[in-house]
């Protein structure tokens, strides 16, 4: 059974963090964020129904890797940081 697709939030520039929620999440995840070279930028514990906070981001393709229950998920994440 495939896990559920993670929201990410604001869908637009993100300038003080992107929160992420997974809805139908029954137990515990660990989000971990790369970048395009593979390497983790962040890793966020997630509660069963609660949103996680990340840090902002710089402008980037990265991936969102959730693991919960021995399985694993991965999805696309591309940041527009807003110009100063």
């Amino acid at each position: 059974m495939p896990l559920p697709a993670p929201k990410i939030r604001p869908n637009s520039p993100a300038c003080a963090g992107l929160q992420v929620r997974i809805t139908g999440l029954k137990t515990a995840a660990t989000i971990t964020l790369l970048d395009i070279s593979g390497r983790t930028v962040t890793r966020l514990r997630i509660a069963a129904s609660q949103p996680a906070l990340c840090p902002a981001l710089p402008s980037g393709i990265y991936a969102c890797r959730i693991t919960t229950s021995g399985r694993t998920s991965t999805q696309p994440l591309v940041v527009i940081a807003p110009t100063r």
